[in-house]
């Protein structure tokens, strides 16, 4: 795609590991593609943005879903560099070159007639859970029948991620002094012998 790897080196040259570097990432997002021919909808929550667009109609939706925050570096490594038809950069692969295909993909699209709507969702703390932005997205309703996250995987298709489990277990001690242990029921040691099983 023509303009392709300039999107890309722009968006690398962002420094988004911070919330405000994140945000600034998506104001420039909604910038590009609003100069795309696409309407945006910026939403922030929590004080972290992130961005809505879609194309289309029909009654199935197909999500494109991806993150623009990175973790820290130094600023140095936020300079992209070429090295054998490769950009490399802080968050080149997870995933400022994912989105910049969602993006460039989005305005390729825009005015074909589709059955089906695409949504492109771009937001900004995955690297921090993405309670605040894609989360906050499922539970506002921007949900669809398909999504595909463009993060790197070695060019293969995955079909499945891993998940997270989060257990809250309370367990209940007797306080006792330390110089007298025996009269107590240590809650750590109990919480130890929970973890074992």
């Amino acid at each position: 795609m023509e303009g392709l790897k300039e999107l890309l080196k722009e968006l690398l040259l962002i420094n988004s590991s911070t919330k405000e570097g994140s945000n600034k990432a998506i104001e420039f997002c909604g910038q590009w593609l609003e100069e795309n021919g696409l309407s945006v909808n910026i939403i922030e929550n929590n004080g972290y943005k992130m961005l809505v667009s879609e194309i289309g109609s029909g009654d199935k939706k197909v999500i494109f879903n991806g993150h623009i925050d990175v973790v820290s570096g130094k600023e140095e490594q936020f300079i992209p560099r070429e090295k054998d038809e490769k950009i490399y950069a802080r968050g080149s692969a997870d995933m400022k070159a994912g989105v910049a295909c969602m993006m460039k993909a989005m305005a390729a699209l825009k005015d074909e007639e589709l059955n089906t709507k695409i949504q492109l969702q771009i937001v900004s703390d995955e690297e921090i859970g993405g309670f605040n932005c894609t989360g906050h997205l499922v539970e506002e309703g921007y949900t669809g029948d398909f999504v595909i996250c463009s993060e790197p995987t070695q060019l293969g298709i995955a079909l499945q991620a891993k998940g997270v489990l989060r257990l809250n277990i309370e367990v209940e001690g007797i306080p006792a002094h330390g110089s007298r242990p025996w009269e107590g029921k240590n809650a750590i040691e109990e919480a130890y012998e929970v973890h074992q099983k």
